[in-house]
């Protein structure tokens, strides 16, 4: 015997009806359709406010990674300006020391 020429244990879940029996259900009220609109609503508005949490993230985010931009570009400023400023010093050393080395040929032509 097939499940489908089985009748129903009484007591136990009614089967589906078939969707032709669904189609002529009773139309709702209109306060289920009310109840129902508004559960969609919430449904919705949980929806965009974790969509706004995770865009928050993103810009914390952001923010933070710019933040450690700024710092990283403002060390290598003070790493180069350090190293002109050597490179200057030494330039006047080497500058300082070749004048002296043509005094001393000078002298001793």
């Amino acid at each position: 015997m097939s499940a489908e020429n089985q009748t129903p244990v009484s007591g136990g879940p009614e089967p589906a009806a078939p969707a032709a029996v669904q189609a002529s259900a009773p139309k709702l009220t209109a306060i289920q359709v009310i109840e129902q609109e508004l559960g969609q609503f919430f449904q919705k508005r949980e929806e965009a406010v974790a969509h706004l949490h995770a865009v928050e993230g993103a810009i914390q985010g952001a923010q933070y990674l710019l933040a450690k931009l700024k710092a990283a570009e403002a060390a290598a400023v003070a790493a180069v300006e350090e190293g002109v400023k050597g490179v200057e010093k030494v330039e006047s050393e080497v500058v300082a020391g070749a004048k002296k080395v043509i005094e001393f040929v000078k002298k001793e032509s």
